[in-house]
């Protein structure tokens, strides 16, 4: 995804809310930038580019809410989301299907089709998820949302209710709003959620290493947002937390295509007088194989890449970075 343009870099002085347009700016003309390959559809790359830089974009939104309000706002984050839901639907199909073809393609020669009924399965579940995601990009309504986005992106800081008190009373109290002034809360309140799944990381069910996933995506961000007022340290910070995204995204891929393949076995080899399902020994072995992966991921995340996050080295690298501002 596209960095910040070098002319609107986020400052220390920035209110919050002129942060958040920055970085919606940006994004925004990301996703913009690859909107014509995510049409085409030949590279699947178009439309991962384009779902992360929506993704960056609501993230932002979260961050900057306290700060934000007015219809303009309303109306994108509403936008977002449901541009965020087709090119989710594409991009994970994209996603199980190549990894369905890599484990085919080391598959013995003669067991090589064993998977061709499950990818066709979800070859056409991608072809309506595309139709969908088209017919949503050719809507009024997409026409309506880059309406929306230009006027947020327009609107200008309304003064803080307590600033504008300060006017009639000089003593009135002054709200914190500028970057430098709120930063460090932000950060560590994206990092508190993050580690609140110490309480159950010793046996951790899958929904919640989905959900810690989902969290740990709005710490990286939100490092990842003020990269140009932190310290070059944040860096190593960032890096930490995408190991975290990248380990739990394996399970997140596994678990979803172990359940996909339950449902099709399901359907398509149904169970004859109280016998078991006996589909291909193909595409039982590539069951196996997720089962597994989830299996081994469950086992190991807990005593290999959480323990960096949530020990006191990392907590002291977060407070230094933090303080710099």
């Amino acid at each position: 995804v596209a960095p910040e343009p070098a002319d609107a870099p986020i400052t220390p002085t920035d209110s919050m809310a002129t942060a958040a347009r920055k970085v919606l700016a940006a994004q925004y003309a990301a996703m913009q930038a690859c909107e014509e390959t995510a049409r085409e559809g030949a590279d699947p790359e178009g439309v991962h580019d384009m779902r992360v830089a929506v993704r960056r974009m609501r993230a932002a939104l979260r961050v900057a809410d306290p700060y934000l309000g007015g219809k303009a706002v309303k109306r994108v984050r509403q936008d977002l989301r449901e541009i965020a839901h087709a090119l989710g639907a594409v991009r994970d199909l994209d996603v199980l299907i190549k990894n369905a073809e890599n484990f085919r393609d080391d598959l013995p020669d003669d067991r090589q089709t064993d998977l061709a009924p499950l990818l066709d399965a979800w070859k056409g579940a991608r072809k309506r998820a595309r139709k969908q995601l088209i017919r949503l990009l050719d809507s009024a309504d997409y026409a309506r949302f880059r309406k929306h986005m230009a006027a947020f992106l327009a609107e200008e800081d309304a003064p803080p209710a307590a600033e504008a008190a300060s006017k009639e009373a000089a003593q009135a109290e002054v709200a914190p709003y500028q970057v430098r002034h709120v930063l460090a809360s932000a950060l560590w309140e994206r990092y508190e959620a993050v580690r609140a799944y110490e309480t159950v990381m010793a046996d951790a069910a899958v929904p919640q290493l989905h959900a810690l996933r989902i969290t740990g995506k709005y710490l990286r961000y939100t490092l990842e947002f003020f990269r140009h007022v932190l310290p070059a340290e944040a860096g190593a910070l960032i890096d930490d937390v995408v190991t975290l995204q990248d380990a739990l995204g394996e399970l997140h891929d596994a678990d979803v295509a172990a359940g996909l393949i339950r449902e099709h076995i399901a359907a398509a080899y149904p169970r004859r007088k109280k016998a078991p399902a006996e589909p291909p020994p193909g595409l039982a072995a590539y069951q196996a194989d997720r089962e597994a992966a989830l299996r081994r991921i469950c086992a190991e995340f807990p005593a290999t890449t959480w323990p960096r996050l949530v020990g006191a080295d990392w907590r002291a690298r977060l407070a230094a970075v933090s303080a710099a501002v």
